[in-house]
């Protein structure tokens, strides 16, 4: 219904049809927190003495999920070669890290009359 008001606004945007699709919007958001309130009062009710299943709800309320591996699956090194074995990629990446304060260093000028 929300984006049948929307899409009514968006064709002919009167200010009727706005404050239709605000007021609309505005009960809708409204009963999705009351819901979502009373979902969560109802699931840790139901886990008041399991603690894994407190911190499990709290986990979902907080959308806290276990991050994946955020690692690349393969690299391209300084010769465009592709690299997938994962200990070459850290080390590659270790050496970037390890030597991109030296190599900016060097591009910079030593004088200090430009400043």
């Amino acid at each position: 219904m929300k984006e049948k008001l929307y899409k009514k606004f968006i064709k002919n945007p009167t200010k009727n049809n706005e404050q239709i699709y605000k007021k609309y919007r505005h009960k809708l958001n409204h009963l999705i927190r009351i819901a979502k309130t009373n979902y969560y009062c109802k699931k840790f009710s139901q886990a008041q003495n399991d603690i894994k299943s407190t911190w499990n709800t709290t986990n979902q309320l907080l959308d806290k999920q276990k991050s994946k591996s955020l690692s690349p699956r393969s690299f391209l090194d300084d010769n465009n070669v592709e690299i997938d074995d994962p200990n070459l990629i850290a080390n590659n990446f270790n050496d970037f890290f390890v030597n991109v304060g030296p190599k900016f260093a060097k591009e910079f000028s030593h004088d200090t009359d430009e400043f």
